[in-house]
C-alpha cells in the first residue's frame, strides 16, 4: 500500500506551496507586545472572537460580544477543517490588513497560512511550511524576537526542544532557533499579549503532569524573563483559550473548557494574576475543537469498544489529533474503485471503530483503503531506539479480504515501507517470502520482501490471527538490519495500525480497534 491523498478546504480561493526558508539570525530590538485582542479579531469589528470547527468538519465564528459575552449566533465560515489541526488566530502574520489564521495538516505536516479580509472571511490560503508534523503545539506569542513582525513559537514532539520560527511580516519565515528545552510537559500555549504589565510580550502554559498554569515572560529580543506560576489545578480543564480582553476591562482573559462541556472565564487583571469571580459564558463546547486540544486532560481507558464517539468523519482524507495520535480516515485508494466508502468513529487513539465498505469484483487484490492510528517521528534513526514496542488489540468481521496491520515508513512518509500483519483474512502480501518461522518478541513470523525491499511484510507464521497483543518493533526492524535488508541509519518516520481493506464481502464491514499504545525510548 502507497500513496496519500490531499485534503481540500473549501472556504478560501488559492494555494501556493512554499517550502520553508531558514536564515538570517535574529534581530535584537525591543519587542512591542502583541495586541492579543487585535489578534484575535476575526471580524473585524475591534472585539475578540473565536474561530473553532466542530467535529464535523465546519469552521465556526463565535464573534465576542465585547463584554464576557457573545454577540448573535454562530457563523459557519468553511468546511472541511477535520482534517487541520492546531488551528489558531495569529493576528496580520501576512502584512495585509486582518486577522490570519495557521493550521496544520498532520497527514502530510503541511503548514498552511489562511490570510482574512478583515471582515470575518477569508482572502487567499497557501502553504507556508512542510514538515510541521513533528511538533505537539504550534502557536504564536506575537513579536516575540522584537524585528516587529509576529513568530510562531513550536514543541518538538521527540526532544520537547521550544523553536521559534521568525515571521518576515508578509507570511513567511527569516529563520528558525530554538530557544528552550524540556517543554514535552506543557500543553495550552496561549497568547496573552502583556500579561503582567511590564511593556513586553508573555504567553502562558499548562504543565501537563501537575496542572500549574505557568506565565512565560518575554525578554523583548526571542528569549525569557523570569517565569512564575500564576495556577494550580488547571489540570482538569480540557482545553484552554487565550484571546486578549474578552470582559471589556482593558486586560487580556482566558477561557477553560471544563469536561462537561461548559466554558468558564479566567479575567486577567494586567499584573500577572486573575480576578473572581470565575463565570460560566457557555455550554455545549464539547463539540467544539479548540486551539491546541488534544480531546481532553485524559484519553478513555484502553480495552473498550467506541460507542459514544466525539469525533466521526467519512472525508477521504478525515481524521483527528489526540493525545500525541492521530487518528485517520485514510480511503487513499478509494477514488479507483466507484462504491468504496469509509466512516471512522473516535473515542480516543485507542478506542475507535471504522466501517467500510469495498469490492474486489475485478480480482486484483488492490487495496482500497488504510484507515488507521498513527505515531509520527522526526526521523529518529533505527540505531537511536533503545526500546520500541507497541501494544494492539482489534475485533474484525472475519469475512472479504483484509489485513488488520501495523505500517512502518522508514526514510520519510511515504517512502520505504515495512508492515507487520497481525490479523490477516485471506490477503496475500506483495513479493516474495525470504524466511519462515522467524521468532521475535513472542510471535512467529513468514518475512516478504519486494526486489529492492522497498516493501517488507511480516505475517504470522502457519496462518494464525492476532487479535491483541505486543510487538517488539525494535527488534524486528534489528533483524532486517542485520540481514542487510535495511540500513541502520534509516529513519523511523511514521507508525501506524490499521485495516487494509480489500473487500468487505459483499456489505459494509467493521472494525473495532480498542487498543493502541507506542512504547520508546
Amino acid at each position: 500500500m502507497s500513496g496519500r491523498t490531499k485534503a481540500i478546504i473549501t472556504s478560501v480561493v488559492t494555494a501556493a506551496a512554499v517550502v520553508l526558508c531558514l536564515g538570517s539570525a535574529p534581530a535584537q530590538a525591543v519587542a512591542h507586545p502583541a495586541d492579543a485582542t487585535a489578534a484575535s479579531d476575526w471580524s473585524g469589528d475591534g472585539r475578540a472572537d473565536i474561530v473553532a470547527p466542530t467535529t464535523d468538519g465546519r469552521l465556526w465564528l463565535y464573534a465576542g460580544g465585547g463584554n464576557g459575552g457573545f454577540t448573535g449566533a454562530r457563523t459557519a465560515i468553511g468546511t472541511g477543517w477535520s482534517s487541520r489541526d492546531q488551528i489558531r488566530m495569529v493576528g496580520d502574520f501576512d502584512g495585509v490588513a486582518g486577522t490570519d489564521i495557521i493550521a496544520r495538516q498532520p497527514s502530510t505536516g503541511a503548514l498552511w497560512l489562511y490570510s482574512g479580509n478583515g471582515a470575518g472571511g477569508f482572502r487567499s490560503y497557501q502553504v507556508i511550511g512542510s514538515g510541521w508534523q513533528i511538533f505537539s503545539q504550534i502557536f504564536s506569542p506575537g513579536d516575540w524576537d522584537g524585528d516587529g513582525h509576529a513568530d510562531l513559537l513550536a514543541i518538538v514532539k521527540s526532544d520537547g526542544s521550544l523553536r521559534m520560527y521568525r515571521g518576515n511580516g508578509s507570511g513567511r519565515f527569516l529563520g528558525m532557533r530554538v530557544i528552550g528545552s524540556g517543554w514535552s510537559r506543557y500543553d495550552g500555549l496561549m497568547t496573552t499579549g502583556d500579561f503582567d504589565g511590564d511593556g513586553l510580550p508573555d504567553f502562558l502554559a499548562r504543565n501537563t503532569a501537575t496542572g500549574e498554569l505557568r506565565l512565560y515572560r518575554g525578554d523583548g529580543a526571542g528569549g525569557f524573563a523570569a517565569t512564575k506560576v500564576v495556577g494550580t489545578g488547571w489540570k482538569g480543564f480540557t482545553a484552554l483559550l487565550g484571546l486578549g480582553d474578552w470582559s471589556g476591562d482593558g486586560h487580556s482573559d482566558v477561557l477553560a473548557r471544563l469536561a462537561d462541556g461548559s466554558l468558564r472565564m479566567y479575567r486577567g487583571d494586567g499584573r500577572g494574576a486573575w480576578i473572581a469571580p470565575y463565570p460560566i459564558i457557555g455550554t455545549g463546547w464539547n463539540a467544539i475543537r479548540l486551539p491546541g486540544e488534544t480531546t481532553g486532560s485524559a484519553p478513555p481507558s484502553a480495552g473498550t469498544v467506541c460507542s459514544n464517539p466525539y469525533f466521526t468523519t467519512s472525508s477521504s482524507n478525515g481524521g483527528v489529533t489526540d493525545h500525541g495520535y492521530y487518528v485517520h480516515n485514510n480511503l487513499w485508494n478509494a477514488a479507483k474503485y466507484p462504491g468504496t466508502k469509509g466512516t471512522t468513529q473516535v473515542c480516543s487513539y485507542h478506542s475507535w471503530n471504522h466501517i467500510g465498505t469495498a469490492s474486489n469484483t475485478n480480482g486484483n487484490g488492490e487495496v482500497k483503503t488504510y484507515p488507521n492510528v498513527h505515531k509520527d517521528y522526526s526521523g529518529r534513526t533505527i540505531s537511536s531506539f533503545s526500546r520500541l514496542t507497541s501494544s494492539f488489540a482489534a475485533t474484525s468481521p472475519g469475512r472479504g479480504i483484509y489485513n488488520v496491520a501495523y505500517d512502518l515508513w522508514l526514510n520519510g512518509v511515504p517512502n520505504d515501507e515495512v508492515m507487520i500483519w497481525t490479523d490477516n483474512y485471506r490477503q496475500v502480501p506483495a513479493g516474495s517470502r525470504f524466511a519462515s518461522g522467524v521468532s521475535l518478541g513472542g510471535h512467529t513470523w513468514d518475512v516478504y520482501a519486494t526486489s529492492g525491499n522497498g516493501y517488507i511484510a511480516f505475517v504470522p507464521s502457519n496462518g494464525a490471527r492476532l487479535t491483541s497483543g505486543t510487538v517488539d518493533i525494535k527488534a524486528m526492524l534489528g533483524y532486517l538490519v542485520a540481514r542487510g535488508r535495511v540500513a541502520s541509519s534509516a529513519t523511523v518516520d511514521q507508525i501506524c495500525y490499521g485495516v487494509e481493506i480489500v473487500d468487505t464481502g459483499g456489505s459494509s464491514a467493521t472494525w473495532k480497534f480498542t487498543n493502541f499504545s507506542i512504547t520508546d525510548s
